[in-house]
């Protein structure tokens, strides 16, 4: 699989010079390709009907109210005093000011190995179920691949909507994502005359943002195995130079078992050992460290940070700061956390949530020995022989 995401690079790049003209980076497609694409796209949609006739199946057309915590995560993001770099482009706002609509239709199915299986480049070898994200350059379908009978995630990119680089550098990072049963997983990538498509493993419990929705407050047990999951995932990127800059619960999906898988690397920054550090106001601001938020060098230490923020919000159903300047908030207050909170929580919070992005990194090297984690077999979580101690329902 990784001979094909090379090959498939190297491709995607030498289309891309064939198909763009000299001077501005605009894409330029004739209108009889267009309505040629059309034509195609409306025969397999009667095809896909023509195969679902018969199938006994409840369409509910209303969309889910959007969560009120979601709300003021978007809200925050956009706070008119905002601080912005240089180095922020249409990339971060596709994913910090993107609203998701989800369907509300539940698709189930078994737990899938998709480790042996070869899926196909080619649009035709899939017949496509339902919308499960809605951004502002493209959009994640659900997926039936014919020949397997297996349900995939397929994330459709309009070409020159996002640079060429940051596609690459998401689809390096899927195929890297492999090695960790904690992160979102490549399958396979291909493109059209229009769009890029990436074929990822379709995870089915949804996400944590859809599971704090439900269950607004998570008890101790519950929280402590999701961060401890996050804990290998967020290690094993840091381990291959990866930062991931937007760790939330929106960014954090879920299996049908419970197991936690982070996705969404469109952010990340790549290469970033020894002392090399990453510019750059990336991320949202609710998750935001405040070396980025101060617009300066940072490292791995800003991932952290974010998981605090999650820890935080899992256990007392709250962030760490006032939701009144924010910002302000993130780099000059001490968070605050509800009196009922246990002496092992609130000490692990205080770490992660410290303002000295060094004194960070330092204790997120031995965060695993922590006592808020002494219940926790670290071996075998990373194989995947806890049980979670909930029930994910869709």
């Amino acid at each position: 699989m990784g001979n094909f995401f090379t090959k498939f690079l190297k491709y995607e790049s030498e289309e891309q010079k064939k198909t763009e003209a000299p001077g501005p980076s605009k894409r330029k497609v004739s209108r009889g390709s267009d309505e040629e694409t059309e034509r195609g796209r409306k025969r397999m949609k009667c095809s896909i009907e023509d195969q679902r006739r018969g199938r006994k199946r409840q369409r509910d057309s209303d969309d889910i109210e959007e969560p009120q915590q979601k709300k003021m995560a978007r809200t925050s993001s956009r706070e008119p005093g905002r601080k912005r770099s240089k180095g922020i482009d249409e990339e971060e706002e596709q994913h910090t000011q993107k609203r998701v609509k989800t369907c509300p239709e539940n698709v189930e199915g078994p737990v899938v190995d998709y480790s042996n299986t070869s899926f196909s480049q080619s649009l035709e070898s899939y017949e496509f179920q339902k919308v499960l994200g809605q951004g502002n350059f493209g959009k994640v379908m659900l997926a039936l691949h014919e020949k397997t009978n297996h349900l995939v995630a397929i994330k459709e990119i309009v070409k020159g909507s996002v640079p060429l680089r940051t596609i690459h550098k998401e689809q390096r990072l899927l195929e890297m994502a492999q090695g960790c049963p904690f992160l979102s997983h490549g399958l396979t990538a291909f493109h059209n005359e229009t769009n890029t498509y990436l074929v990822m493993e379709y995870v089915q419990g949804g996400s944590l943002h859809d599971f704090l929705a439900k269950k607004h407050v998570l008890n101790l047990d519950e929280a402590r195995f999701i961060a401890a999951e996050l804990i290998c995932g967020i290690q094993f990127l840091h381990s291959h130079g990866v930062i991931h800059r937007d760790l939330k619960p929106e960014n954090t999906l879920m299996s049908h078992e419970g197991h936690v898988k982070i996705a969404d690397f469109g952010l990340a920054a790549e290469n970033i050992v020894g002392i090399k550090k990453a510019v750059g106001q990336y991320g949202t601001l609710i998750y935001m460290a405040p070396e980025v938020l101060d617009d300066k060098r940072y490292g791995c230490s800003a991932d952290w940070w974010s998981l605090g923020v999650m820890i935080c919000q899992m256990i007392t159903g709250q962030f760490p700061f006032k939701a009144e300047d924010y910002s302000r908030n993130i780099l000059k207050a001490r968070p605050c956390y509800p009196e009922w909170l246990s002496t092992d929580a609130r000490d692990l919070l205080n770490r992660l949530l410290g303002k000295n992005p060094k004194s960070r990194l330092e204790f997120s090297r031995n965060i695993r020995k922590h006592a808020f984690f002494s219940d926790i077999d670290w071996k075998d979580l990373e194989l995947c022989r806890v049980r979670p101690p909930y029930l994910v329902t869709t």
